[in-house]
């Protein structure tokens, strides 16, 4: 509720960040809740603009219909993006300059390096393993047990989810809440846009197959989360 509140206040041109690399392909985690929160923003009418890396916007192309987009080149960005920032399942450069996956490899040559692009804060990350953007307002003891490097950048608001996507979906019901009007996707809707950017060429990021899964669940385990959230923002507001 506090993203959704601190989203909401903004009059500023959102910039909405995805794209976690795999093996070099884009991760189903992110962009399907990236999507869910541009659609969302779209009907509140905000100014939003979609950022992220080449392959990762073609598979969302389809999804975001007139949404617009633009590519984050990997390596070295040459200016700013003027805007606020939300991000959702970013990598995020630790303090050596790496971006690491949980397996502690250093995807620099796949990740855009978005600290060149909307600096080293934002308004709200969403992350789930310690190694995304923003994460570098989690609490310390956050790394004490995990083979993770703390990020760099940090955020006014960090929102920790099981699945960065479940994440961003709840948020998404927040912000249905405060609007008083119902801005989350249908289950089946959110199932096809896992289907759609599958086909091509996103893949669930622990698995590392292409499938329409999110980190490792079972095929639906999203869309019973998003019928919850429906409930939820039912039981809640009445909508």
């Amino acid at each position: 509720m506090r993203a959704a509140r601190a989203i909401l206040s903004q009059r500023h041109r959102l910039l909405l960040c995805t794209g976690f690399p795999v093996c070099g392909c884009p991760e189903t985690d992110g962009p399907a809740g990236t999507i869910a929160l541009a659609h969302a923003l779209q009907n509140l009418k905000r100014e939003i603009i979609v950022l992220s890396w080449d392959d990762a916007l073609e598979a969302m192309e389809p999804s975001l219909g007139e949404i617009p987009c633009q590519t984050i080149p990997r390596g070295i960005h040459p200016q700013q993006i003027d805007g606020v920032a939300i991000t959702i399942e970013v990598c995020g450069r630790t303090i050596d300059g790496a971006y690491l996956n949980m397996l502690g490899n250093d995807v620099i040559n796949d990740a855009p390096w978005f600290e060149d692009v909307i600096g080293s804060h934002a308004l709200v990350s969403i992350g789930d393993g310690g190694n995304e953007y923003g994460m570098g307002s989690a609490p310390i003891e956050w790394f004490e047990n995990r083979p993770i490097k703390r990020p760099v950048s940090t955020c006014d608001i960090l929102v920790v989810g099981q699945v960065s996507n479940w994440a961003a979906l709840a948020v998404v019901a927040a912000l249905s809440v405060e609007s008083k009007k119902n801005l989350l996707p249908a289950p089946d809707d959110y199932q096809k846009v896992l289907d759609i950017i599958t086909a091509r060429g996103v893949v669930d990021g622990v698995t590392r197959r292409s499938q329409a899964t999110e980190d490792g669940f079972d095929v639906g385990e999203g869309v019973t989360v998003l019928r919850k959230l429906h409930q939820w923002v039912s039981d809640v507001s009445g909508i």
